[in-house]
């Protein structure tokens, strides 16, 4: 990406291309990096790139002698700025989503407390009630009806229980 961007510049600066299609080049860039940010994981670098694309691309395609005529440099910085804040702001909400805890399916169900409603005995199943569910459980020692349990493990339709005490 930085050699893209490079490379528009070099052509600008040796007057290959006219400053006008040199910034509209670079604003191009700037739309295909950000659509490409959305399909490849790059953890932001093409949005990065893309706006200081964006930037330098906005500060060229209006140069004009004319100080009325040009772009506020104000406002293109104030835009490329906002363009990284957000995308630190996603990429943050991004990471902390990666590192919480799993909510659904069987390991969701790992170390959540239950209430036995039918007794547990050693090597015969009772019942837990959990998340409004009544599951089939076997513990490793006996465990009476209204004891709070905590689930261990889970097999199938079956969880793996120990008592828990009063916390």
């Amino acid at each position: 990406m930085v050699g893209a961007i490079c490379l528009i510049l070099g052509l600008w600066a040796m007057s290959v291309l006219p400053i006008n299609y040199a910034g509209l080049a670079l604003l191009l860039l700037a739309g295909v990096l950000w659509v490409l940010e959305i399909k490849i994981p790059s953890f932001g670098m093409l949005t990065l790139a893309g706006a200081i694309s964006f930037c330098l691309g906005a500060m060229m395609l209006f140069r004009d002698a004319d100080p009325a005529l040009r772009a506020s440099l104000n406002l293109i910085v104030a835009i490329g700025i906002t363009i990284g804040l957000v995308t630190l702001g996603l990429g943050r909400l991004a990471l902390k989503a990666q590192f919480r805890r799993v909510a659904t399916g069987s390991e969701g169900l790992l170390n959540e407390l239950g209430l036995v409603s039918s007794g547990i005995a050693v090597g015969a199943p009772g019942k837990v009630r959990l998340h409004g569910e009544i599951w089939n459980a076997e513990a490793d020692v006996a465990v009476a009806e209204g004891d709070r349990v905590r689930v261990v493990q889970v097999d199938g339709m079956t969880l793996r229980v120990e008592p828990v005490g009063d916390t």
